[in-house]
């Protein structure tokens, strides 16, 4: 007697956005659409399209937003949440996957602002008044309202425009000129919350902000609050995340992708190219406001998030304060590449010689035609004579001096 064996052949249908949200038992959230990457920039659009399956998710984001049960980090799915990350979430957009590897490989859409309407949001709010900025004494609920202008747990609209407007203008300009996406945030939806969700957020703050805090926060919330959706070419795991108390799947990811070389040069690669365009990527308008390549904001792939401390260099009052600015972002970028080396003065002085020469390379590999540093951030990296050493480091007047 002939035996036939038969083999059960399983194939991996692909699902859809709405099936994966579904399968999560998550409710979903819509509020006024304000800008869609789909109308606003169409080639940009095309971009993103040509990295990752984006159609299906904007589809998806663009009926409703994806609501999980709370503010704490964790995985579900082609979702998930990093720790620190009070604001944002990710969705994965790769159609496999299965695997933590896979999962964090993805390129995704960050959705950001979402905690007001989780209902957990009280606890959140609670926390944020309890846990300290940093090393600093400052609370962060304090810190976010006081010190950064911002509403604790929550994104205001304002912020989300400023947020699209100059994340639109690099992209387009690096686009236009290196021929492909900068590994920054590339926006692509921004929804804005009904009346009653700022009702109900403000209410919360309320009865967990110090008078102080709530003084400066209630006017912004009230002035409206958004639902910031942008694309990343990978999870956005940034640097303070090496040796950090994160979960297993990340730390598992990280200790297989981990290059912090690679890393550098990706920022320093980064960072000359948004000279090369005209920006520079911090300036003392944003003092105590924090950079997008400081160490909360550098990303271990070699790029950047929060780009709302990036500003054209043709928006700054005069040539001390492009100068100051500049030496300042060499400053944080030197911090930013020495938390994963020793802390002592020689170890300073070895990681700004080391800086020097990455950003000397990355002058020559990343220039293209058409491109020109600003002459004086030019003359201040490589001054060619004691004449123009004299005039670069030469003492001058108070900025409101010049002026009057």
């Amino acid at each position: 007697m002939q035996v036939v064996r038969c083999v059960a052949i399983i194939t991996r249908v692909p699902t859809t956005f709405a099936q994966d949200v579904a399968s999560t038992g998550w409710r979903t959230a819509a509020g006024e659409i304000e800008f869609d990457l789909r109308r606003a920039d169409p080639a940009l659009f095309d971009q993103i399209r040509r990295v990752a399956p984006i159609d299906d998710a904007m589809a998806g984001l663009h009926a409703g937003i994806p609501l999980p049960p709370s503010s704490l980090p964790g995985e579900h799915g082609r979702f998930y949440r990093m720790a620190n990350h009070t604001r944002s979430f990710c969705c994965a957009l790769a159609a496999e996957v299965a695997s933590p590897r896979a999962l964090f490989a993805s390129p995704v859409a960050v959705i950001k602002g979402v905690e007001p309407l989780l209902d957990d949001f009280e606890r959140l709010a609670e926390w944020m008044r309890r846990a300290p900025f940093r090393q600093a004494s400052r609370r962060l609920a304090d810190h976010f309202a006081i010190a950064e202008g911002k509403v604790p747990g929550a994104l205001t609209l304002a912020e989300a425009r400023r947020e699209v407007a100059i994340a639109l203008e690099i992209q387009r300009r690096h686009v236009r000129h290196y021929g492909a996406l900068a590994r920054l945030p590339a926006p692509l939806l921004v929804h804005r919350l009904g009346a009653a969700d700022v009702e109900r957020c403000v209410a919360v703050l309320q009865r967990h902000l110090s008078p102080t805090a709530i003084d400066r926060a209630g006017p912004l919330a009230a002035a409206g609050l958004a639902v910031y959706v942008y694309f990343y070419p990978t999870a956005p795991v940034r640097s303070t995340y090496w040796g950090a108390p994160i979960s297993r799947p990340l730390r598992e990811h990280i200790q297989a992708s981990l290059d912090v070389e690679a890393a550098v040069r990706g920022w320093v690669a980064l960072f000359v190219r948004l000279l090369y365009l005209g920006f520079l990527p911090y300036s003392l308008l944003n003092t105590g406001l924090g950079a997008c390549f400081d160490p909360g904001n550098a990303v271990m792939d070699g790029g950047f998030c929060d780009p709302d401390s990036i500003i054209p260099i043709e928006q700054l009052p005069d040539d001390e304060f492009v100068l100051e600015s500049f030496v300042r972002c060499m400053t944080i970028l030197r911090d930013t590449v020495q938390q994963h080396v020793a802390t002592s003065d020689v170890a300073s002085f070895a990681c700004q010689r080391y800086l020097d020469q990455r950003v000397a390379e990355a002058l020559a590999s990343e220039a293209r035609p058409g491109l020109v540093i600003d002459p004086r951030i030019a003359r201040l990296l490589a001054p060619s004579s004691y004449a123009e050493l004299r005039a670069a480091t030469a003492a001058r007047p108070p900025v409101g001096a010049r002026r009057a």
